[in-house]
C-alpha cells in the first residue's frame, strides 16, 4: 500500500510539472510566449507574457503575412528589437516586411527589404528573357550577398494600450530572415493573431509581372541600358500596405493613382519612390516610363492587402 502512494504521489508530481512548463513556455503559429518569475510583478495571469518573439523559422511565411494585436494589461516599458535579412537565390527575388504601429503611427521605421538576383548577362524583352552568369564575389560570398536591416526601442505603454505587428515575406523563398523580440518588466502583454493571409505581392518587369513594353540589356562590366513604359493594377478590399522604387533611370516618370482618385506625380532622375499606409482601399494603378544608359532600370512594387492600424501616412 506504502508503495502505491509514492507512486501514485510521483505521477501527479510529474503531471503538474509537464503542466506548469507548458503554461511558462509555449509555442504555437510561430509565436514564443515566456513568462519568468519577476519579483513585483502585479499581474499573476498566465495568459500574459514578458518575452513574445517571433521568427520566420517557426512562422514559415512563404508569400504570406500575418498580422498580431499586443494589448497591454497594466502599466510597463517594453524594449522592441527587429532582425531583417534577405539573402542571394538564384533567379528568386528574397523579401521581408515589418511594420509595427500603435494604431495611429509607426513606432519603429517601417522596413521593406528586397533583394533581386544581378546576372552578368541579362537580355529582356516582352517575349524573351535570358539570364546567365554570376559574379565572382556572389559565388564567393553566396550566403552573405544581400541586404540586412537591425532596429529596436524602449517605450512606456499605459494599461489598456494595443500595438499592431505586420510581419510579410511576400515571395516563396528559403533566405529571407526575421526575429522580432518584446520584453517588457512585467507580465502584462497578451497576444492575439489577426489574420494570415496571402493577397500580398512584390512584382518586378524582370519577371514579366508588369503590362507593357520593358526592354533591359546587360553585359557584365560592359553596362547596358533599358527602355520603359510599364503599367500595373491592384485591387485591395482591407486596406494598403503600398511600396514602389524606381531607380539607375537617366530620364523617367511615374504616376500612381491612388484609389481615391487622387495622382501621384514623379519625375526625378536617379531615383524616385512612393509609399502609402492606410486603410484606403479600391484601385491602384501605376505607370512607369524612362530609359537609363550603362544602368539597367531597377523596378519594384510592393502591396500588402491589410489594414495597418493606424493613420494613413
Amino acid at each position: 500500500m506504502q508503495m502505491k502512494k509514492i507512486i501514485s504521489i510521483s505521477i501527479s508530481a510529474i503531471l503538474i510539472g509537464a503542466g506548469l512548463f507548458i503554461i511558462n513556455q509555449e509555442t504555437h503559429d510561430g509565436l514564443i510566449l515566456r513568462t519568468d518569475d519577476i519579483s513585483n510583478s502585479q499581474n499573476e495571469s498566465a495568459n500574459y507574457s514578458n518575452f513574445v518573439e517571433y521568427n520566420q523559422e517557426e512562422l514559415q511565411l512563404k508569400k504570406e503575412v500575418v498580422q498580431c494585436k499586443i494589448t497591454f494589461h497594466q502599466d510597463d516599458v517594453i524594449e522592441v528589437s527587429s532582425k531583417m535579412a534577405v539573402l542571394y537565390v538564384d533567379e528568386t527575388i528574397t523579401s521581408a516586411y515589418f511594420l509595427l504601429t500603435d494604431g495611429e503611427k509607426p513606432l519603429l521605421e517601417p522596413v521593406c527589404l528586397w533583394y533581386v538576383p544581378e546576372r552578368k548577362l541579362l537580355i529582356r524583352t516582352p517575349r524573351i528573357r535570358l539570364s546567365v552568369g554570376k559574379f565572382w564575389f556572389v559565388t564567393l560570398l553566396q550566403d552573405k550577398v544581400g541586404s540586412a536591416y537591425n532596429t529596436s526601442g524602449h517605450f512606456d505603454v499605459q494599461a489598456g494600450e494595443s500595438w499592431y505587428l505586420t510581419l510579410a515575406v511576400p515571395t516563396v523563398s528559403e533566405k529571407s530572415y526575421f526575429s522580432i523580440v518584446f520584453k517588457s518588466l512585467y507580465d502584462s502583454m497578451e497576444v492575439t493573431q489577426l489574420t494570415r493571409h496571402s493577397n500580398l505581392e512584390l512584382l518586378s518587369p524582370t519577371y514579366n509581372q508588369f503590362s507593357g513594353r520593358y526592354y533591359a540589356i546587360k553585359f557584365g562590366m560592359f553596362g547596358g541600358g533599358s527602355l520603359c513604359d510599364i503599367s500595373k493594377e491592384i485591387t485591395v478590399t482591407d486596406g494598403s500596405i503600398f511600396y514602389i522604387f524606381v531607380a539607375g533611370h537617366r530620364k523617367g516618370t511615374m504616376m500612381v493613382g491612388l484609389p481615391n482618385g487622387e495622382e501621384k506625380q514623379f519625375n526625378q532622375k536617379r531615383i524616385m519612390e512612393y509609399a502609402f499606409l492606410g486603410n484606403e482601399s479600391g484601385q491602384w494603378k501605376v505607370t512607369i516610363k524612362g530609359w537609363s544608359v550603362y544602368f539597367r532600370m531597377a523596378i519594384v512594387l510592393f502591396y500588402i492587402d491589410i489594414d495597418p492600424h493606424m493613420s494613413q501616412h
